[in-house]
């Protein structure tokens, strides 16, 4: 009886397969899904632990952070791997990732919604002009611009409703009325910029 061949894992080889993985969904799921990649991301290592917290003030947790839970079944041929196939491994680690990032937009429209209905920064656009909300939307949201003087401002609807906005414009009242807004807002944030800069 032949003896069972010795075969080993050097735990090396474990390391880098996972932060190959780990690298490779983050990038993907960033491409693949735009909003994600438009936010700004904190380490983990710099967010409060929650031993820090003591028990009865776990109610008073700040709203501002939760955790979104993903998940995603991976599933492998095991002919494919033994034929060392590469494409089915790549669309694998494909769909890992739109999946992932996927339920990562979902989360955080999620948690912003919850957000802004316990803060009453809901604005109710049923059967509205579109362009109105979008005026009323710029007099009550907190705005930042960049460097050029452009409000950081990023739109996202439903697809459905998206398909309806596609061919509306706002009136020639309605433009003016956004650039009176825009740019007073441009001025408050200059404001707050230079009393920021004073010692």
């Amino acid at each position: 009886m032949a003896e069972p061949e010795l075969w080993a894992l050097p735990t090396e080889y474990n390391a880098a397969a996972s932060a190959w993985m780990s690298d490779t969904v983050d990038v993907l799921s960033r491409e693949l899904h735009p909003l994600l990649a438009s936010v700004r991301r904190e380490r983990v290592a710099d967010l409060p632990r929650p031993e820090e917290h003591a028990p009865e003030t776990a109610e008073l947790a700040s709203p501002l952070f939760r955790g979104i839970e993903a998940s995603h079944v991976v599933t492998a041929d095991v002919q494919d791997a033994l034929a060392g196939a590469v494409d089915p491994f790549l669309t694998m680690v494909f769909e890992l990732a739109d999946s992932f990032g996927s339920q990562l937009v979902q989360g955080m429209l999620a948690h912003i919604s919850d957000v802004c209905d316990a803060s009453g920064q809901t604005i109710d656009a049923g059967g509205r002009d579109i362009f109105e909300v979008m005026i009323e939307t710029l007099e009550t949201i907190d705005m930042s611009f960049d460097e050029n003087g452009e409000p950081n401002l990023t739109m996202v609807v439903h697809p459905d409703t998206a398909a309806k906005l596609w061919d509306k414009t706002p009136t020639p009242e309605q433009e003016a009325r956004v650039q009176q807004i825009l740019e007073r807002r441009r001025e408050e944030w200059d404001a707050s910029r230079r009393r920021h800069d004073l010692p």
